[in-house]
Parts: structure tokens; C-alpha cells; sequence
């Protein structure tokens, strides 16, 4: 089924576009060129990029270059109505119009993405891809309901890449279906999902992807809790051949019927890697099950090296346990108590991994004691101008703090502070503090965990990390 529909897509790429090619939209400005991309400032012109490739005009986005300016609400008309967004990039028998572009985010983010289509495939932010990139994208709070491929950055991507990207919400479909990519054939690097993730038909449903298939994934995680049929996992639902899976982890609950795995629910062929399934739970609710483990639910074949598991993690087939055995390179792992995937030194061990200790140099970082690794962009916002000067005028106490936090700079005034969480989600915005020297957050209505302060002042901006306790 899955070869099957593979090369009818790449038959299906094959067609031209339709006669009646529109000329490109102006957008917010650009020509498209790298140097110069098509500029998106607003919903509409956004909308207009979407109206525009599936008007069956897909083959004019390739090569070209797309920049995202602003965060994007379609939280509003008319973008939040029964249906929804309309999806950039579709696919049917009669026409292609497949985003082939070069889409940079630009650290920004598309939020409150709702899309109502159950009888529609191809369903996410990105409907259909392909040969084209997406980097540095969020969609967060999002709400998307359809079919089959069903994903809240993309439906499905194919021999594009994606990078430096997250999704946050929940997604819902019956076949393929993933928090950050519903079927995907694209390599995905440095990115994370925080999406509850519903699958109702027969196979694939993943906290990052529902199926994946001839390329890489590195350096990702998923937290969200997810539930399925056949083939549940994760991070992964359905593993294809000829994938390498490597310095990834998952942390939310898996429920399926049968494949049912913390990390992937079904490996065909593919290598697993340096992986973590950190789950409280992973249970196949079919008693009779006999693909079920707390990392790989079930492996024809493929390479499994290196990985580990949450020790106290509940398994379980039915209403009865299922007694995992450890085995480092094998489905279910080798336990380890949670305290270890919330330590440094674990991960930057090399003896506890194949080829090379996870890199906390360039790509992640850490709480220490407190939280999982997150990806070192997620402190989203570089610091503007003289970074010394800034951090060494701004204060921050108490840091960890209970409550009340305190944040002075004497020198340069504070004109502006937002606080986010790691999955890059705004919990306070305060603005228009013209020249406050000093200003007092109240912190005790946010859960436990590690927040990310951008402070604004007249002479720049910086980020700091702070942990509620």
C-alpha cells in the first residue's frame, strides 16, 4: 500500500500545471529570488500564497523564496470559520498544485491555526510539498481535523527538508497522521512537537510523524500524548526503509491497538539510533497483542542501537503488564530512571552511545535536574545590540523563583518583556513600560518548569532563561 501510493505520487509530479497559470502574487514584497524573497507580513497575503499554488500554479514556487516578517494570527475571520484554513498545496487526479518553494519563518510563528476537514487529505498549515524547504517555522495552538496525511506544519512533505521548526496543539485524522507532519519522505533536523496526536483509522499516528519513509530524522523530539490503531509510536508511527532515526526522544503517553511503541510503533528496515523513550505509558489495548514495547512496538528487520527507556514505565497489552527485559539494542531498550534523561553528563557520556555523545555544543541544552533537553533555538530570539552591556545591566531575581520575579536595568530602562515556555508558547506580554527601570512579574500561576524571558529595553533586546519552581 505504502510502495503503492509512493509511486503514484511520483507519477502524479510528473503533470504540468494548468493552462491558465496565474502570474505570482506580490505578496508583501520581493521578488522571490534568495536575495531577495517574497516578503509575508500579513494573514491575507499568506492566504494569497495558498489561493495562488492551488489555483494549480505549484510549479511556479519552485526555486523561489518565501520570508514570513510577523507572527501570523488565523485565530480571526476569515480564517477561523467551520472549514477552517485551506491548506498551501494539495494533490488530486486532476491537477498538482504542490508548494515547491523555499519557505523561511524567520523564528516567527503561525498561531491559532484551525482547519475542520475530514473527507480532505493533505491537511496542515502546508497541504502538500515538495522539492522545496521549510525552516525556522512555528504553528502553535493549533486545532486541525482531516482525513489522511495530517500534520500542523505539513500534510505531507516529500524530498524537500524541514528544519528548525515545531508545531504545538492537537491533530486528528484516521491514516498518517503526526504532530509536526502527517506522511513524510523529507529529511527533519533540530525540530520538536508539543501536539496531542489522534489517529482513527488503520495505521500511523506519531507525536512528530505518522509515517516516514527515505530519509533522516535527527536531533527532534515530541511530547505530546498520543492515541491510535496500528502502528502507534511516540515520536514515529510507521518507520519505512532506508531511514536513520538518531539523538531524538519522545516523552508522551502512546496508546494503539496493536504496534505500539514510546518511541515508534512499527520499524520496517530502518535504522534507530542513540534514542530515548521517556513515557509514563505505552499500552495496546488489544490483550492479544504481541507487537508491543516501551521503545520499538514491533521491527521487520532494520538496525536498533543504543536505546533507552523510562524504567518506571507502565506496559501494558489489555489490562495486563507486560514485563520488558532490557536490551540496549533491542525494542525495549535499556532502562534507566527518569533522573538520567534530565542530566547533562548522560547525555554527553560518549560510552552510552554509537558513534558520538549527543552535542551540546551547538544543537542542545539543559536544565540541569529539571527538565529533558530542549534545541538550543528555542531561546528564539538573539540578543540585538551589545549583548556584554546588556547582560551585564540587566538583573534577574529570584531565579529559581516560586512568585514574584524582579527584573531591573537602571541603565537603559525596560520598555517591553515577554515570557515563553520551552515549546515557545507566550505566558506575558507586558508593553508600552516606557523606561521602567525596575518591574515586578508575578509568577505563580505557571506550572513548574523553565521559561524563556525576552527583555526589551532602548538599547536592545535580550533573552534569559529563568526556572519556576
Amino acid at each position: 500500500m505504502k510502495k503503492i501510493r509512493f509511486l503514484v505520487t511520483l507519477a502524479l509530479l510528473g503533470l504540468s500545471v494548468s493552462a491558465n497559470a496565474q502570474t505570482h502574487p506580490a505578496l508583501g514584497g520581493g521578488d522571490g529570488s534568495e536575495a531577495t524573497p517574497y516578503l509575508i507580513y500579513e494573514p491575507e497575503q499568506l492566504a494569497d500564497l495558498a489561493t495562488f499554488v492551488n489555483a494549480g500554479n505549484g510549479e511556479t514556487t519552485e526555486g523561489k523564496y518565501y520570508k514570513l516578517m510577523n507572527d501570523i494570527d488565523l485565530g480571526v475571520a476569515p480564517y477561523n470559520t467551520d472549514e477552517g484554513w485551506q491548506p498551501i498545496g494539495n494533490l488530486d487526479f486532476e491537477d498538482a498544485s504542490i508548494f515547491q518553494g523555499n519557505f523561511d519563518g524567520n523564528n516567527k510563528v503561525v498561531k491559532n491555526l484551525k482547519i475542520n476537514r475530514p473527507e480532505q487529505r493533505y491537511i496542515g498549515l502546508f497541504g502538500f510539498m515538495s522539492g522545496g524547504s521549510i525552516k525556522n517555522l512555528g504553528v502553535e495552538n493549533c486545532n486541525i481535523t482531516g482525513l489522511r496525511s495530517v500534520g500542523g506544519l505539513a500534510g505531507w512533505s516529500e524530498t524537500g527538508s524541514i528544519t528548525g521548526c515545531h508545531a504545538t496543539g492537537t491533530v486528528s485524522g484516521t491514516v498518517d497522521v503526526g504532530g509536526l507532519v502527517g506522511s513524510n519522505m523529507s529529511p527533519i533536523t533540530n525540530c520538536y512537537a508539543t501536539v496531542n496526536v489522534t489517529g482513527t483509522g488503520t495505521d500511523s499516528a506519531g507525536g512528530l510523524a505518522g509515517y516516514h519513509h527515505d530519509s533522516n530524522i535527527t536531533n527532534c523530539y515530541a511530547t505530546g500524548n498520543v492515541t491510535g490503531t496500528q502502528a502507534a509510536g511516540g515520536l514515529l508511527g510507521h518507520l519505512e526503509s532506508s531511514s536513520i532515526i538518531s539523538y531524538c526522544y519522545a516523552t508522551g503517553n502512546v496508546t494503539g491497538i496493536d504496534r505500539v511503541g514510546g518511541l515508534v510503533g512499527f520499524n520496517n528496515s530502518s535504522t534507530v539510533t542513540n534514542c530515548i523513550a521517556a513515557n509514563s505509558s505505552v499500552i495496546a489495548t488489544d490483550e492479544s497483542s504481541t507487537a508491543i514495547n516501551r521503545v520499538i512496538g514491533n521491527t521487520n528487520a532494520g538496525t536498533l542501537q543504543n536505546l533507552y527507556a523510562n524504567s518506571a514505565a507502565t506496559v501494558k497489552k489489555g489490562n495486563g503488564n507486560v514485563s520488558q527485559t532490557n536490551a540496549l539494542n533491542g525494542m525495549a531498550g535499556e532502562g534507566k530512571e527518569m533522573a538520567a534523561f534530565k542530566s547533562q553528563d548522560f547525555y554527553t557520556t560518549a560510552a552510552n552511545w554509537n558513534g558520538g555523545a549527543w552535542d551540546f555544543g551547538k544543537v542542545w541544552s539543559i536544565s540541569e535536574g529539571e527538565t529533558f533537553p530542549w534545541l538550543k533555538w528555542q531561546n528564539m530570539d538573539e540578543t540585538t545590540g551589545n549583548a556584554e552591556t546588556l547582560s551585564a545591566a540587566t538583573k534577574i531575581f529570584p531565579n529559581p523563583t516560586r512568585g514574584e520575579l524582579t527584573i531591573t536595568n537602571y541603565e537603559s530602562g525596560i520598555t517591553n518583556v515577554e515570557i515563553y515556555d520551552m515549546t515557545g508558547r507566550v505566558f506575558n506580554h507586558s508593553q508600552g513600560l516606557i523606561f521602567n527601570a525596575q518591574l515586578k512579574i508575578d509568577l505563580s500561576h505557571l506550572p513548574s518548569g523553565v521559561y524563556f524571558l525576552k527583555i526589551e529595553t532602548e538599547r536592545g533586546a535580550i533573552t534569559h532563561k529563568v526556572v519556576k519552581k
